[in-house]
């Protein structure tokens, strides 16, 4: 499942019971596509830094026995999250499966 289609369905909910302002917790390479995604949904963000989650080696963020080639190591994910951040939000949206 996309980012984005969690984004999506996880704003659908949100604005069911009319929350503005989300917390995220994501690993620290994917946060900022989090956020980026859900202000592009209207959210307020907020990460939680003082939480020391951002100050584990970031080996434990991936794993070399993944099935999804991007999560077995940092650079992988590095590299896919990279080129997902240059694509236009219209064809992000597009080629992630938004419904609208």
């Amino acid at each position: 499942v996309s980012t984005f289609k969690v984004v999506q369905r996880f704003a659908k909910l949100a604005k069911e019971r009319n929350w503005k302002t989300v917390l995220i917790v994501a690993a620290p390479d994917h946060i900022m596509r989090c956020a980026r995604d859900l202000q592009k949904m209207g959210f307020i963000t907020f990460i939680p830094y003082a939480l020391d989650w951002h100050k584990q080696p970031i080996d434990v963020w991936f794993d070399k026995n993944s099935t999804q080639w991007f999560t077995r190591t940092r650079f992988a994910f590095l590299i896919r999250e990279t080129c997902i951040r240059l694509t236009p939000w219209w064809l992000y949206k597009k080629i992630t499966g938004d419904k609208a």
